[in-house]
């Protein structure tokens, strides 16, 4: 897969790419490629790459007829998901002779309804996380390396003796 490889890079692209892994193992999908469709913060911070737009030629130079996009950091059809792939990428991939389809986000789906009232129950409740992979998901360091023990744990400064 394209990309930043799973053990590399920052929590937000390691968690990302394995959502990406988790959707083609489930379709069976034999082949796939994590891109990227848009930035985020300031113009001078550089953005993940490759972008989809991009990353369609290199598709179509490698033979591919068609393809089908899941943007699984996004849960709605938003002004990136509607501009950026269904606009931008949609566009280009016509432009090479290439079929395009993408999947649904989850937008008002009950089973996604579901899946966050279990999530927010699972801290709320102090229940077991249900994990689907074994990518670490909380007790993070800012980069997404796993945290040394009680690193979380608030630091108080000694009270002074009265």
């Amino acid at each position: 897969a394209a990309g930043p490889p799973a053990e590399g890079g920052h929590r937000y692209s390691r968690q990302v790419t394995e959502a990406a892994r988790l959707v083609a193992a489930e379709v069976g999908a034999a082949d796939h490629d994590l891109v990227w469709q848009s930035r985020s913060g300031p113009p001078e911070v550089p953005w993940l790459e490759p972008d989809i737009v991009d990353h369609l030629d290199t598709v179509h130079a490698d033979g591919a007829s068609g393809v089908v996009v899941c943007p699984v950091g996004f849960v709605s059809d938003h002004l990136e998901v509607l501009w950026d792939l269904d606009n931008e990428a949609a566009e280009r991939a016509a432009e090479l002779g290439l079929g395009f389809a993408r999947s649904a986000t989850p937008n008002d789906d009950p089973r996604f309804a579901r899946l966050v009232a279990a999530l927010i129950r699972e801290q709320v409740e102090s229940l077991p996380a249900e994990q689907l992979s074994p990518l670490t998901v909380g007790g993070d360091t800012p980069d997404g390396a796993p945290c040394t023990p009680d690193c979380c744990t608030p630091v108080r400064p000694p009270t002074p003796a009265s």
